[in-house]
C-alpha cells in the first residue's frame, strides 16, 4: 500500500479510537455523578453544570490519553516510514 492509503487508514483508526475514548471517559465520569451527586442536589440547574464539566473533562482527558498512545504507537512500530507526507 502507498502512503496515501496508509494515511487514510491511520486517520480513520485514530478517529474511531478517540471517539471511543471520549465515550468511555464520559460514561466513567457521568455514572458516579448521576448516582451520587445529582440525586443529593436540591438545585436542578446543578445537573446541567455538572454535565458540561463532565463533558469537558472527558474530551480533555481523551485528548491527553490519545496523544500519549499515538506517540507510543508511532515510536514502537516505527510508523513514520509508512505514513506521512513523504518529505524527508
Amino acid at each position: 500500500m502507498n502512503r496515501t492509503v496508509n494515511n487514510i487508514l491511520f486517520v480513520l483508526g485514530a478517529t474511531i479510537f478517540i471517539f471511543l475514548l471520549i465515550t468511555i471517559l464520559f460514561f466513567a465520569l457521568f455514572i458516579p455523578v448521576v448516582l451520587f451527586l445529582i440525586p443529593n442536589s436540591s438545585d436542578p440547574s446543578i445537573g446541567m453544570l455538572v454535565m458540561v464539566v463532565v463533558f469537558v473533562l472527558s474530551v480533555g482527558g481523551a485528548f491527553i490519553i490519545y496523544n500519549k498512545v499515538i506517540k507510543l504507537v508511532m515510536n514502537k512500530f516505527n510508523l513514520e516510514k509508512y505514513i506521512g507526507s513523504g518529505k524527508r
